[in-house]
């Protein structure tokens, strides 16, 4: 039986496999062929988690249903959301080389969670600050790997 469940599966499985494959793209820094963590090893670990998600959603019995419990929980999609969401990626993109790893993504995660309706600044600043100093000293301090301070500070800082 087809299902939102499997077909949000099925998308899922195809995009975590696209990403899989992008992942092989990134290219190897010399010297780094026996490293046990490399800047392939994080999105080969996304793609593989994803895969087993989207396995999960399509190989999980499917609940039955009435009209009625379907129609209750079913809402419209909501256009306005996702394209917010889709647009900000597409800044973020945009403005992670200029303002640097931390600035950007802070400012993408206030901005996503802003459009998802959360209006309290304190809630913003701790959901996304921490966060994101965390990540960011995981990857550079912990894995080694190299994310742009930002053209706009290099000037700055030397």
């Amino acid at each position: 039986m087809l299902t939102t469940d499997r077909i949000g599966g099925m998308v899922f499985l195809a995009f975590s496999l696209g990403y899989g494959y992008c992942t092989t793209l990134i290219p190897d820094y010399p010297g780094s062929e026996f490293e046990p963590v490399t800047a392939k090893t994080f999105p080969y670990l996304l793609s593989v988690l994803g895969c087993l998600v989207a396995l999960c959603l399509l190989l999980a019995p499917t609940q039955q249903t009435t009209n009625t419990h379907v129609k209750k929980n079913t809402q419209p999609f909501n256009w306005y959301t996702t394209t917010a969401l889709l647009v900000a990626m597409a800044v973020y993109g945009l403005i992670v080389e200029w303002l640097g790893f931390i600035l950007a993504t802070i400012l993408f995660l206030i901005a996503g969670y802003r459009i998802l309706g959360e209006k309290r600044i304190k809630v913003l600043l701790l959901a996304s600050v921490p966060v994101v100093v965390i990540f960011w000293v995981f990857l550079t301090q912990v894995l080694d790997v190299y994310l742009t301070p930002g053209r706009v500070f290099d000037g700055l800082g030397g």
